[in-house]
């Protein structure tokens, strides 16, 4: 079969699994992910503090955002880690903040300073629930999605394969017994004043 035919055909392929995936990030991963989300944030409200407001969870991140209203950052983050130096390469938790100075009329500040100290009090119960709740529960969510753009990943590398091959064919004419050309020595460069285009 034509290798151009075939390239087509893996271009179509890939644009129809680049829609497929675009759906089921929207219909399926997007919800499920704000699900686990708020699932995940509940307990912290109801067993760490009440004072947390808002955080942002993956399989191997959580982060606790500023208390200030309409924060855009996190004060700490709970970081999943992998020990690479066990037999096993064992999981842990991993707890930062950013330091900060505060008087009595800092709230904001103070209240991230309590919202630190309720999550290092419940620390070990935290680092057990991320290791086997919420983080296996966030990678299942993305367990399908993540293979289909693997799936999308070969395409591309057989798409760029396929370019190749073909790439290489077109050189190889230049090759054959008895090919010849001439080659033009002039250029040429064409100007359109009324859209600006400038073409050699």
């Amino acid at each position: 079969m034509n290798k151009q035919i075939i390239l087509s055909a893996l271009e179509a392929q890939l644009k129809t699994k680049q829609s497929e995936i675009e759906a089921y990030e929207n219909d399926v991963v997007k919800p499920a992910y704000e699900a686990q989300n708020a699932a995940v944030l509940s307990w912290f409200q109801e067993n760490v503090s009440n004072l947390i407001q808002k955080i942002v969870a993956t399989s191997d991140r959580i982060e606790i955002m500023k208390f200030e209203e309409h924060a855009r950052w996190n004060s700490c983050t709970i970081s999943l880690m992998h020990d690479y130096r066990s037999e096993n390469r064992s999981k842990y938790a991993e707890f930062s903040w950013y330091s900060s100075r505060a008087t009595a009329k800092d709230g904001f500040v103070l209240a991230d300073v309590q919202i630190f100290g309720a999550v290092a009090a419940k620390f070990q119960e935290i680092e057990n629930k991320f290791k086997n709740e919420w983080s296996p529960a966030f990678l299942e969510i993305y367990r399908e999605a993540n293979k289909m753009e693997r799936e999308c990943a070969e395409l591309r590398t057989t798409i760029s394969n396929t370019k190749y091959d073909i790439a290489n064919e077109a050189k190889n004419q230049y090759k054959k017994v008895g090919f010849s050309c001439e080659l033009n020595t002039k250029k040429y460069i064409n100007r359109n004043y009324d859209t600006g285009e400038v073409t050699l």
